[in-house]
Formats: C-alpha cells, sequence, structure tokens
C-alpha cells in the first residue's frame, strides 16, 4: 500500500476541525473509512476532504440556526 495518498490520523483531525478523540470515536463506530499500518492509523485524502466539507456544513448550519433563533 502506498501512503502518499494517506494522512496520519491526528493530521486528519486538524485538517477536518475536529478532536483526534471525535475522529477515532467515529472511525471504531464505522463512520469513517481508514487503514491501519501497524500502530499508525492512516485516513485518505479523499475522505478527509469529504468529512472537511461536511464539518464546515454542519457549523454553517449550526451557526444559521443561532442566528435564526435570536430573530423568533
Amino acid at each position: 500500500m502506498e501512503l502518499r495518498n494517506y494522512v496520519p490520523a491526528k493530521k486528519a483531525a486538524e485538517e477536518i476541525g475536529i478532536s483526534y478523540s471525535l475522529l477515532t470515536s467515529r472511525m471504531y463506530n464505522g463512520k469513517i473509512k481508514y487503514v491501519k499500518v501497524g500502530w499508525a492509523v492512516y485516513i485518505a485524502k479523499g475522505e478527509v476532504k469529504r468529512l472537511k466539507k461536511l464539518e464546515e456544513q454542519r457549523r454553517r448550519d449550526a451557526s444559521h440556526e443561532g442566528v435564526e433563533g435570536a430573530a423568533r
């Protein structure tokens, strides 16, 4: 397996904008695809990109809910 298309899990968590603990929880619950090489855990760059997009959308939605709730 060639690892140039993969990111270490800790770096992936930083790029996505979530804690490493949340990332590993989601990995072990089957919500995030990952590979393990020895003790090291890697996530494909495409998966990181997808998760970052989802996290950005979740944050946008959450900020809009706060604005709408304040207007009521």
